[in-house]
């Protein structure tokens, strides 16, 4: 089944989302035209970038809900105190329960989450940084990584 001319130019002007992935997800890469393949690409991108966004942002939720600080009763402040200094220890450690990943990758992802996102959420005031990341380049790739 050749793709349809119209139904690539399109890619372009969608933003990342379910849309672009269902579009995505329904090419056949092999049908795709010599000059439509790199717009496939971006687009592809786009959606990655969105995604790496939401999973970022998870992780910083992960760290803002600190449950454990919430276990030491209210009046004892110094075990609260502990705890919440102790909450990157936590949430690295849910985040790698939940991706099965080392201690020293989800330490380097949790780091690029408070890194990137606390940066782009100084520049632009949204509480969706998702909707905004698809602009930020992945530093992993300027490194060669």
């Amino acid at each position: 089944m050749a793709v349809e001319q119209a139904a690539l130019p399109d890619l372009a002007s969608l933003t990342p989302g379910p849309e672009l992935a269902a579009r995505l997800e329904d090419l056949c890469l092999a049908d795709v035209p010599d000059g439509e393949i790199v717009e496939v690409l971006r687009a592809a991108g786009r959606q990655i970038a969105h995604l790496q966004a939401l999973s970022w942002s998870t992780m910083l939720e992960i760290g803002r809900r600190q449950p454990i600080a919430d276990l030491a009763p209210a009046h004892d402040q110094h075990t609260r105190a502990v705890r919440a200094m102790d909450s990157w220890h936590w949430a690295t450690s849910q985040i790698a329960a939940a991706m099965t990943w080392s201690g020293r990758r989800t330490d380097v992802e949790y780091g690029l989450a408070h890194q990137l996102l606390g940066e782009l959420r100084t520049r632009t005031p949204t509480s969706r940084p998702a909707k905004t990341m698809a602009a930020v380049p992945d530093r992993r790739l300027s490194r060669g990584e």
